[in-house]
């Protein structure tokens, strides 16, 4: 079945965006000391010590906005899937039709956003576990791990989708200045 990324793409960005700023809204008493970086620094603890330092500095009123953080990421992860999975396949259309060699990695890049919402929800188990109590290896590095497979997938496939963008506009471009 065909996705009409004219009628999907809009709301799920917008859903998308929306989501994003809710989160940085919910996490900003998440930036201490030992946490410059608010949640990230806590997906990037890489130790049970380092995890342990950041949750005392968040206190339990912390630790409600991480749970709710951690809760609202999971929609936060179908909609950037859905948003940037989209961009990535139009963008293959784009590059496909310039007669790009990288046009055909369009379907590939979706897949691995899809490959990046898996690793932020394994993250995201693993910090819940953590937050809840159980504060013990393997978790604060299997988190770390995800999240550098997630942000990796997710920067090469927004890069792939803003070439695509890119040069959409330019033959948008083009076309307009042929018709005048």
């Amino acid at each position: 079945m065909k996705v009409n990324r004219r009628r999907v793409f809009p709301p799920a960005l917008v859903l998308t965006l929306l989501v994003m700023v809710i989160l940085t809204w919910v996490g900003r008493p998440l930036t201490t000391l030992a946490a410059p970086n608010g949640i990230i620094s806590y997906e990037f603890a890489g130790s049970v010590l380092r995890a342990k330092e950041i949750l005392i500095s968040w206190g339990e009123a912390g630790r409600v906005h991480a749970a709710f953080s951690l809760g609202l990421d999971f929609l936060f992860i179908l909609a950037y899937m859905t948003s940037i999975g989209l961009a990535c396949t139009w963008a293959g259309e784009v590059l496909r039709g310039r007669g790009w060699p990288l046009g055909s990695l369009g379907t590939p890049f979706a897949w691995a956003v899809c490959l990046a919402g898996v690793l932020d929800g394994i993250e995201n188990v693993g910090l819940t576990t953590m937050l809840l109590g159980t504060l013990s290896s393997p978790w604060p590095q299997l988190a770390a791990a995800c999240a550098a497979g997630k942000f990796l997938l997710i920067a090469l496939a927004l890069l792939y989708a803003a070439i695509g963008d890119w040069l959409g506009y330019l033959a948008i471009g083009n076309l307009f200045c042929r018709t005048l």
